[in-house]
């Protein structure tokens, strides 16, 4: 069951399954919660809730009156209940025991002080009375009608017992900080919503003395209040994301990690958030917002939790692979297009060098092994100089690996840079494809976890920045893209200069293709727009931060790299950084390609300016003194 009437309510109460309250700026409207027809209208001016059961419906304004509606006769009443004087600030009703709880302050008096009064509907009287303690920004009942609670905007969550003929009853008190400007009860379950550093926290109090943090959200995200599951252990919260109109049932011991474990999403109108809900005896509940008063059946009332819940973690997996094998399918079919375009256009040439083949090396131990290919240690026969040969499958029934050896190949016989590795030549068999580069000595991969625990100094940070920011300006002058930049793919020769190496998923900026190495990706990336040559540097940022740190900046705890953090790119350096350094990856690690240095503004860099200076004042020292 899902119903929409069109009303935008102030607030509403559920009267039984057929019949809603809905409360405006100057009317109360009853509505047929199955046809959406108006039953009948009242007027209602300066009235802020409303409440309901079988029998009534009542209404609280600031003024010391409660407005009464008979259902069954439509008959219209008010009496004043408290002095002239007062002025209402907080209301809450206990539907089971028709008890009307109201927090109040007088007009007359300069006092602030607030008072908790508690309204028996049924005898027509006053039953308590008590001074409220603080500066309260709300007044609920808890689970009964002996216990209520205030909230107050020093962050002091209160409790009172009202057992017992005291005046002052007993109170038990949590400091949970911030403004305390939500709360409310679900059975034996108290909750409020606390707001510091706009952080917003859910907390939970139980029958049994617990408090429990259960959730914080930022202010992109709503939450309404809680509500009771199929059995007595089962509470799920009422939330929603401003970005969207979806209404999200999450239980609270899953709220941390709603986004991939919800319980069940109502579609919407309206991404402005719902501000009042209702809810009848596990059947029904409603919830209003500026796109009307929503009627929805309990479809999280179930009896077994953990077996539903477990069906629908099931649709999500699957949801979740059907979608990454259709992504998988459009990136195939665009590589085997732009193959089929780089096989017309190169129709009659010889890419591979005939005067070379395996028998021209003697191959040795093995150096690395990527997705696209293994690299052995050579040593030519002829001139026996040391060469790296990379060493990829020739299968040409496969598009991906095809396009991939022709697209390296054809790149790597354009570049041509000190802070490039060489390749010299490139030949086949009938089973293999030979890519031979110059040697190189090690990784930035390899150093990192040689030196681990200890970090690269400032100068050998600013020395790779200069070679690799060099061999990434020479290469997007050409408009090719790395795409896979990483310290495995960045290699140091015997004098310790660093290239870039492994051009196998490289490509000019047309394609669009998902690529690069986890950690390392660019949020345009992964959010399949157009990709440029910042994507490079961004990969960059990452690593020149890993140099200097240990970690790579979106990296959880766990190793892992979330997507979801990449796409936000909040990245904050830490203090003990080198300042020159973290100007440089302040400004690589952006999420807008368009704010992010270019590899030439890295050159420009004062990390980079200062060690050459360095470098060249040492250099001339050195000399001098060779003279004297």
């Amino acid at each position: 069951m899902t119903n929409r009437i069109d009303c935008v309510p102030v607030d509403l109460a559920l009267i039984n399954d057929q019949i809603v309250a809905g409360l405006t700026c100057d009317s109360l409207t009853l509505f047929s919660t199955e046809c959406s027809t108006i039953l009948e209208n009242h007027r209602a001016d300066s009235v802020e809730k409303v409440y309901a059961d079988e029998k009534s419906v009542f209404m609280v304004g600031t003024k010391p009156i409660l407005y009464t509606i008979d259902v069954e006769t439509s008959r219209a009443d008010s009496k004043r209940v408290f002095a002239q004087s007062t002025k209402i600030s907080f209301s809450d009703f206990l539907r089971q025991d028709r008890q009307l709880l109201v927090c109040s302050h007088s007009n007359q008096s300069n006092s602030s002080e607030n008072v908790v009064s508690l309204y028996d509907i049924n005898g027509d009287s006053i039953v308590k009375k008590f001074k409220a303690v603080g500066d309260v920004s709300a007044a609920n009942f808890q689970s009964d009608r002996y216990k209520l609670m205030t909230a107050g905007t020093d962050g002091i969550w209160r409790h009172f017992d009202l057992r017992g003929s005291s005046k002052n009853p007993e109170c038990e008190s949590f400091t949970l900080g911030g403004r305390i400007n939500h709360q409310g009860h679900v059975g034996n379950i108290s909750y409020c919503v606390a707001t510091m550093n706009n952080v917003n926290t859910l907390w939970t109090f139980s029958s049994e003395g617990r408090l429990r943090k259960c959730w914080e959200y930022t202010n992109k995200e709503w939450f309404l209040g809680l509500l009771h599951g199929g059995n007595s252990d089962d509470t799920f919260a009422i939330h929603g994301s401003f970005k969207n109109a979806q209404t999200i049932i999450t239980s609270t011991t899953n709220l941390p990690t709603h986004k991939t474990s919800f319980f069940h999403k109502y579609g919407t109108r309206d991404e402005t958030g719902h501000f009042c809900f209702d809810e009848l005896e596990n059947r029904i509940f409603a919830t209003g917002c500026k796109s009307g008063i929503v009627i929805q059946s309990a479809e999280f009332k179930v009896a077994d939790y953990a077996r539903h819940t477990a069906r629908r973690k099931q649709a999500l997996r699957m949801q979740k692979k059907r979608n990454a094998e259709d992504i998988v399918h459009k990136e195939q079919e665009k590589i085997r297009q732009r193959w089929e375009r780089s096989v017309k256009l190169n129709e009659g040439i010889n890419v591979f060098d005939s005067n070379v083949n395996e028998g021209s090396f003697e191959f040795g131990d093995t150096l690395g092994a990527g997705s696209f290919g293994t690299v052995y240690k050579a040593v030519s026969k002829k001139s026996s100089k040391e060469f790296a040969i990379k060493v990829m499958a020739n299968r040409c029934s496969v598009f991906t690996e095809k396009f991939v050896t022709e697209r390296e190949l054809l790149i790597q016989r354009e570049l041509s840079h000190k802070n490039i590795v060489s390749m010299y030549a490139a030949f086949q068999s009938k089973i293999a494809v030979f890519f031979v580069f110059e040697k190189m000595t090690e990784s930035l991969e390899d150093v990192l976890k040689r030196k681990k625990p200890v970090l690269l100094t400032v100068a050998e940070v600013a020395w790779l920045s200069e070679c690799v920011a060099a061999g990434l300006s020479y290469i997007h002058k050409r408009e090719v893209l790395h795409r896979d930049l990483k310290p495995a793919n960045i290699l140091y020769d015997a004098n310790g200069c660093a290239k870039i190496s492994d051009f196998g998923i490289a490509t000019d900026e047309r394609d669009g293709t998902f690529c690069g190495s986890p950690g390392y990706i660019a949020p345009e990336v992964i959010g399949r727009q157009k990709q440029t040559s910042a994507l490079d540097c961004f990969s960059l940022g990452i690593i020149l931060h890993r140099c200097s740190t240990g970690r790579t900046p979106f990296e959880l705890p766990d190793g892992h790299v979330s997507d979801e953090i990449v796409s936000k790119c909040k990245y904050v350096p830490p203090v003990s950084m080198n300042s020159s350094v973290r100007a440089v990856t302040t400004n690589l690690i952006k999420k807008s390609p368009n704010d992010r240095w270019t590899a030439v503004e890295v050159l420009y860099s004062q990390l980079v300016t200062d060690h050459q200076h360095q470098r060249q004042y040492a250099l001339q020292k050195t000399v001098r003194d060779n003279d004297l």
